[in-house]
């Protein structure tokens, strides 16, 4: 369901997260930005939040990321560092510092890889 799926999204960040994505989908809207506290959003406020933050960043899949990648772009995943993401070149996967990652995939089976990447 649409509404739980934002739910535990809006639930796993920090205060401070859900502050300036409240702030920013705030200001889309042409509110007043001290109008709506974080903690007082509904869920329906909260599942148009998520779908405000998702059109800034384009969630993918791993295959859309890996479809990025062989057009040519970087991604990154949410559970990568800040400076980590990973590229294609010549069909291989490739990381940041230009390593060549043979078993990028094979080491990453869990479904927590299956979704969440970002084009960088």
């Amino acid at each position: 369901m649409l509404a739980d799926g934002a739910l535990a999204w809006w639930n796993s960040m920090a205060f401070e997260e859900q502050f300036y994505k409240t702030i920013a989908w705030l200001k889309d809207q042409n509110r007043n930005t001290t109008e709506s506290h974080p903690h007082n959003l509904t869920i329906d406020e909260i599942v148009e939040v998520r779908a405000f933050c998702n059109q800034l960043i384009q969630i993918m899949t791993k295959e859309e990321a890996i479809k990025a990648m062989q057009d040519g772009k970087k991604v990154k995943h949410r559970f990568f560092t800040t400076g980590e993401y990973i590229y294609m070149k010549e069909g291989c996967i490739y990381d940041e510092n230009d390593l060549l990652q043979r078993d990028f995939w094979q080491i990453r089976l869990t479904h927590y890889w299956f979704q969440n990447w970002i084009i960088i």
